[in-house]
């Protein structure tokens, strides 16, 4: 009885819920190939199920692109979490930026990866938001301590 990666849609903790995500998620085996997939990581890569099934995470993945070692270690049950960089090659040959989550799969047995959609704007877009962040947050620090210094003065005067 070979695994399809569509069938009992709950073995290998790939549920129902699961594989009607909208994410494109992907379970991976011990070995890191892919034992199951949901149609939006069909749509994703452009392949379909049969073709992804049984495939490396390494032969997804774009000239560069390698699998970190914070996936194998929660494949390995190291880790409870991980996120990289995951730049996949479609069936088309494009490539697509991704950042791939993953967590340990509930039977023990590798793990589900969740990719999300990035690219270069998203990221710029990201990093300017986190550095206007900070910014914001010191400005407000600098502001206040010299408040408080204008506040002393004034008590003392």
């Amino acid at each position: 009885m070979g695994d399809t990666g569509a069938g009992d849609e709950s073995a290998g903790g790939f549920d129902g819920t699961v594989a009607s995500l909208p994410d494109p998620v992907c379970a991976l085996d011990g070995d890191l190939r892919v034992a199951r997939v949901n149609d939006a990581f069909q749509a994703l890569t452009g392949y379909d199920r049969a073709t992804l099934v049984g495939r490396s995470l390494r032969d997804l993945l774009a000239p560069g692109g390698a699998v970190d070692d914070r996936l194998r270690a929660v494949v390995a049950g190291e880790r409870e979490r991980a996120r990289q960089s995951a730049p996949l090659v479609t069936r088309d040959g494009s490539r697509t930026q991704t950042e791939l989550h993953a967590s340990p799969r509930p039977d023990g047995d590798g793990c589900l990866c969740v990719f999300r959609r990035t690219d270069r704007r998203e990221w710029e877009r990201r990093r300017l938001e986190t550095t206007r962040r900070v910014l914001t947050r010191v400005l407000r620090h600098n502001v206040r301590n010299e408040l408080d210094v204008i506040k002393s003065h004034a008590e003392v005067v």
